[in-house]
């Protein structure tokens, strides 16, 4: 894996809360392949989605996919709702204020975030075997 000096991430930076109180700044994760899944407990979609990103986690995280469900719109507790469901990709809470970067209106959404930074792509795909999530990972991996 290439790696990238400090000050060369590309993207927009931002941190936000994890449920535990901890932070997590998008450019910790530079060098590697990001994937935001912006989502609310109470989205339908987002239900329907989410055991996909936990597959593509589950196969990936090893290899360096970064995968960030980015909590918005929340009425609810998005910390038990994770806790639950076994998810094991990383969370952060109140991301509202983030949204407007990606251009992120609704539920779900994915941005799909190369090494250094720069969005490759959006979609609003809830199908959890979506090709695209696996292609995202394979190709910034290099695992094709």
């Amino acid at each position: 894996m290439m790696q990238y000096r400090h000050g060369e991430y590309q993207g927009r930076d931002w941190t936000l809360e994890r449920p535990d109180g901890s932070h997590l700044t998008l450019s910790e994760y530079q060098g590697q392949p990001v994937l935001l899944v912006f989502w609310a407990t109470w989205c339908p979609y987002c239900k329907k989605l989410l055991p996909g990103i936990e597959r593509l986690h589950q196969k990936y995280a090893d290899q360096g996919l970064k995968i960030i469900a980015v909590n918005i719109l929340e009425d609810n507790d998005p910390a038990t709702y994770m806790k639950r469901h076994d998810y094991h990709f990383d969370m952060v809470l109140e991301g509202d204020d983030i949204m407007g970067l990606y251009g992120v209106t609704g539920t779900p959404s994915l941005i799909f975030i190369n090494a250094r930074g720069k969005i490759l792509g959006r979609s609003t795909t809830y199908n959890p075997e979506d090709p695209i999530l696996e292609a995202f990972a394979r190709s910034e991996l290099n695992t094709e």
